[in-house]
């Protein structure tokens, strides 16, 4: 009996696309990969993050992501109408061996929250302002209007009174998925690795969810934050606003 993984990996070579490929299009980790298709969901974080991954790679693929859910709820893998996989052990090619699924700590892919955006793009009292879009970036950020754009030291070094809105400046170093929302639009979105960086910039209000609590550091406004959590962590509705602001600074770095 062929088994969901061995299906999708039949799908890619059908179709012509490496996995390398895959890994580069969804940034996700060639491990995690390897594990989709040799059924060893066993290697893989659990909760949400499985289905994430498994719609991840239908996308990149060209599969329908709700054909290939249904074919691990079919296999019993995942719960129907529920995010985490169930705990039950299952086919392997035929051979009467089973695997035990079980639900691992490390950090991978964080599924888009819709509820989050719908209810920061509509909540009363909230302009949207097109300029939002030219400064939020992954890495590189306008300055702000109100700063003569001289220099790019001149922005960084703002204290975060005199900064207009919310910039926070992400080094990652540990693989890391990651979501940020600025102003209720998703702004960072994926895996990052050790060494990357990233810059998300919004008026009013920073929402961040995160894969691996600890495998960050951070500045908000130029001052160093305090840690989210600890490595593998998995820590969701990080809210930074300007009166929240101060509560993340490390120890000193308010003033």
């Amino acid at each position: 009996m062929t088994t969901p993984g061995q299906e999708l990996k039949q799908d890619r070579e059908a179709r012509g696309i490496s996995l390398k490929t895959v890994a580069d299009t969804t940034r996700i980790s060639r491990r995690y990969l390897e594990a989709v298709e040799s059924d060893r969901l066993d290697l893989m974080p659990g909760g949400f993050f499985i289905k994430g991954i498994l719609k991840a790679y239908a996308g990149a693929v060209g599969l329908d992501e709700d054909a290939v859910l249904e074919r691990y709820r079919r296999a019993g893998v995942l719960a129907s109408g529920a995010q985490d996989p169930v705990r039950k052990q299952i086919p392997d090619g035929g051979r009467s061996k089973k695997r035990t699924l079980s639900i691992a700590g490390a950090a991978a892919v964080l599924i888009v929250i819709a509820s989050f955006a719908a209810y920061f793009l509509n909540r009363p009292g909230r302009t949207t302002t097109p300029q939002a879009d030219d400064r939020t970036s992954f890495g590189v950020a306008a300055p702000p209007e109100s700063i003569p754009p001289t220099t790019t030291d001149a922005v960084a070094d703002v204290a975060p009174e005199a900064e207009k809105g919310l910039r926070i400046k992400i080094s990652f170093t540990e693989e890391t998925w990651i979501q940020v929302y600025a102003d209720g639009r998703l702004a960072l979105d994926g895996l990052r690795a050790a060494g990357d960086t990233a810059e998300v910039r919004a008026d009013a209000e920073l929402l961040v969810h995160l894969g691996n609590a600890g495998g960050l550091a951070y500045t908000l406004n130029g001052k160093p934050g305090k840690p989210f959590g600890r490595s593998g962590a998995v820590v969701k509705n990080i809210r930074i606003t300007a009166g929240t602001l101060v509560s993340y600074l490390r120890e000193g770095g308010a003033g």
